[in-house]
């Protein structure tokens, strides 16, 4: 007997296949596409992020400063980071007078204790950002104190 694969069985691969491809093919479209822009607050965790990130890979402190009036983040080379869109304003949550917050993530990934309001016309609710000062971990959610 020949080795191989008859014509019949050919067909009934192609065919399984075929209806493989017309039932995944529809949520490939969904699964690929583009998401909408980040919002300016989320943009700004994202950096944040990512400085806790160099702090841990460069097993060294990264230093910054959130300035609250001008809505501005800067390294500790005074490089901005990240600006804020101008329509958008952060006020510190806790008691502090400062104008300035500083922002340093050690290479054990913790955090600087960050906890700052940011409202801005688009939104709904005030939002809260938080730094947690042991984990390091950067969070964004809606404000429960509302101004």
């Amino acid at each position: 007997m020949a080795a191989g694969f008859s014509l019949v069985e050919l067909l009934v691969v192609l065919v399984v296949i075929a209806v493989s491809v017309a039932v995944v093919a529809p949520h490939v479209g969904w699964a690929v596409a583009k998401r909408p822009p980040p919002s300016p607050s989320e943009a700004f965790v994202a950096r944040l992020a990512q400085l806790r990130d160099r702090a841990i890979l460069e097993r060294r402190m990264q230093r910054s400063l959130l300035q609250l009036d001008a809505g501005i983040l800067i390294d500790g080379d005074y490089n901005v980071l990240y600006e804020f869109p101008a329509d958008h304003s952060l006020t510190a949550r806790t008691n502090s007078p400062l104008a300035v917050l500083p922002c340093v993530f050690m290479p054990d990934g913790s955090g600087c204790g960050l906890d700052v309001r940011v409202t801005a016309p688009g939104l709904a609710r005030p939002l809260r950002l938080q730094v947690s000062p042991i984990t390091g971990r950067v969070r964004l959610g809606e404000d429960p104190e509302e101004s």
